[in-house]
């Protein structure tokens, strides 16, 4: 409740503000102890995409995948994929990271992989 409060008042800011940077620094704090939520990583990475910080936004989506736990992935690896496609990226940087996310998951052989990369081409 807190924080959607707080990502209220900053929405309209400049994202160099004190306001912005107050933000940043209590989702840190959060994470220090709440870094299995992945609502609250999803949050954060959402207001670092409205605020076009495309750089920050991969550190922590990888801090993300880090500290989560496997079974909660696929959340954050559907974020970023919508990053990418948002930023209209070459086609073979959103097929690697769709085979990315795939091979994290146990359930796909190679050879599954490959198929899944096919039907996305």
């Amino acid at each position: 409740m807190y924080l959607t409060g707080l990502l209220q008042k900053v929405f309209k800011h400049d994202f160099d503000s004190e306001d912005v940077r107050d933000a940043i620094a209590t989702y840190d704090c959060d994470f220090v102890f709440l870094h299995k939520m992945p609502q609250l990583w999803l949050d954060y990475i959402d207001f670092l995409v409205r605020n076009k910080q495309i750089t920050l936004t991969h550190r922590t989506i990888d801090q993300a995948l880090r500290f989560l736990p496997t079974i909660r992935h696929h959340l954050i690896w559907t974020s970023q994929i919508k990053l990418n496609l948002r930023k209209e990226n070459n086609i073979w940087v959103i097929i690697n990271l769709y085979n990315s996310c795939l091979s994290q998951q146990k359930q796909y052989s190679p050879a599954k992989l490959a198929l899944k990369t096919v039907k996305l081409i």
